[in-house]
C-alpha cells in the first residue's frame, strides 16, 4: 500500500459523511433550527468546516498539484473547478430564494 493511501481513503470517506450529513440537514424543516441555540450551533459548525476548507486550500496551493492542469495559480484552478462543480451540482438553484430583504426605513 503506497504511503498516504489509507489517509486518502479516510479523507474521502469523511467528505462523503459530511455530504450525507448536509443532505440530511437540507431535508429538515428549517423551523427546527429556528431557535437561538440551534442557530448558534449551526454557525459554529459552519465556521469549523470553513477553517478545515481554508487549511486544505492553503495546502493545495503549496503542493503545486494545480500546475499539471495548466492553471496559472491555485486560485485560478479553484475558480474554474468550483465554477464547474457548482454549475453541475444537483443542488444548484435548489435552495430557493434567500432571506427577504428588510424593509427600507
Amino acid at each position: 500500500m503506497p504511503f498516504g493511501s489509507g489517509l486518502q481513503m479516510s479523507v474521502g470517506t469523511t467528505v462523503v459523511e459530511i455530504a450525507s450529513a448536509i443532505d440530511n440537514l437540507t431535508e429538515v424543516d428549517p423551523g427546527v433550527f429556528a431557535d437561538g441555540e440551534a442557530l448558534v450551533d449551526l454557525h459554529c459548525q459552519l465556521e469549523r468546516l470553513l477553517a478545515v476548507t481554508t487549511r486544505a486550500t492553503a495546502a493545495f496551493d503549496a503542493s503545486g498539484a494545480w500546475k499539471p492542469d495548466g492553471a496559472h495559480s491555485a486560485a485560478a484552478w479553484a475558480g474554474d473547478a468550483l465554477s464547474h462543480a457548482y454549475a453541475h451540482s444537483p443542488a444548484a438553484g435548489a435552495s430557493g430564494p434567500g432571506p427577504a430583504a428588510p424593509a427600507g426605513d
